[in-house]
């Protein structure tokens, strides 16, 4: 009987290992490749037009937000669920405000759910709150969306 080769094994480096034929990735890559294809099929608005993201210098127009009640946003296939609680303005890129959720956001998709990093973004000279972010992985997001101003009370 030949020798089974591991070649399969090495080609993939380290998404994923050989497991009898079959090539078994891991769960992290696993996750990855949802994120990715989450991404993809959400389609996101403002991609490379995020700035050098630096602690706040200027005024934005609220110091802080505080969503009243669980704020869930509808984004083409998926949702993404931002906790109540108090969002203060800490970042600021030539674009507009970030204002960091004070726990994790659940990210819904057809593929699943995961917690992830983020929160609202104002965008320079808006009076309203039209976008959100979330940054998985480290890389950032924007995406722009309707959403309901009613829960949301702005404080200076």
């Amino acid at each position: 009987m030949p020798a089974r080769s591991t070649s399969t094994a090495k080609s993939c480096g380290s998404a994923g290992r050989l497991k009898g034929n079959r090539v078994i990735m891991k769960r992290s890559n696993a996750w990855f490749l949802c994120w990715i294809v989450l991404f993809f099929i959400s389609g996101c608005t403002t991609l490379g037009t995020v700035g050098n993201i630096n602690f706040l210098k200027s005024d934005p127009p609220f110091k802080t937000l505080r969503i009243k009640d669980n704020l869930t946003v509808k984004h083409n296939l998926g949702s993404y669920t931002f906790p109540s609680g108090f969002y203060k303005a800490l970042y600021e890129d030539e674009h507009g405000y970030y204002y960091p959720s004070p726990y994790k956001i659940c990210a819904r998709a057809a593929s699943g759910s995961a917690l992830v990093d983020g929160g609202l973004y104002i965008k320079r000279g808006a009076a309203s709150i039209t976008s959100f972010y979330t940054s998985p992985g480290g890389d950032l997001y924007i995406f722009d969306a309707e959403i309901d101003q009613n829960l949301i009370q702005k404080g200076n």
